[in-house]
């Protein structure tokens, strides 16, 4: 008779248990996440190497993938939908240019942060023109990379000083009267 009371109690909520747990996890995942995730995307495997283990020593970070070339990093921001994306402007495949511009499409709740070399006047621009939230040198230390990040994964906007002259002088161009012409974009609203 006990048998035939649990299972008559017991196998209606045998539907609803797995929904409840999936229920607890999404609910988890949104509400009280503690770690920013992280997508890397940079060819060279020493700077990655280097990265990830700098963000897996930090509390707020969890790496959860590394990519040598720009269609994998799209593929997987795509199928991971990370928090943060650290992109190189020059990789194989597809430049950090259109990856930005398709994370942009694809997933914009990820901020993409660009880590590069390459600080010239028309690859800047076009990256905050496509979105990107912050700009770091990659001659700049790893404290600068991780402030970087932290600020980035607040909702701000970061970059080094040698960008942000830029973006000052594309401002001053323009008249530094602070309003967006046809030719900007979004992105570039950000730093009128």
């Amino acid at each position: 008779y006990l048998i035939d009371l649990m299972y008559s109690v017991l196998t209606p909520l045998y539907g609803v248990i797995p929904l409840i747990r999936e229920l607890h996890t999404i609910g988890r995942s949104m509400f009280s996440k503690s770690k920013a995730t992280v997508l890397i995307a940079d060819d060279h495997p020493i700077v990655l190497n280097g990265i990830q283990g700098a963000l897996e020593g930090q509390s707020g970070f969890e790496v959860v993938g590394v990519v040598m070339d720009g269609v994998a990093a799209v593929e997987q921001v795509e199928a991971l939908k990370p928090d943060l994306l650290l992109l190189d402007v020059s990789m194989p495949g597809m430049s950090g240019i259109e990856v930005a511009y398709k994370v942009r499409e694809a997933s914009p709740e990820t901020r993409v942060l660009v880590y590069s070399m390459d600080a010239q006047r028309e690859a800047v621009l076009s990256l905050f023109n496509a979105g990107i939230a912050g700009y770091v040198l990659k001659d700049e230390s790893i404290e600068t990379l991780l402030n970087a990040l932290k600020t980035v994964a607040h909702g701000k906007v970061y970059t080094s000083i040698a960008v942000a002259g830029i973006l000052r002088e594309f401002n001053e161009v323009r008249g530094g009267n602070g309003k967006r012409t046809e030719k900007d974009g979004d992105g570039l609203a950000l730093l009128s």
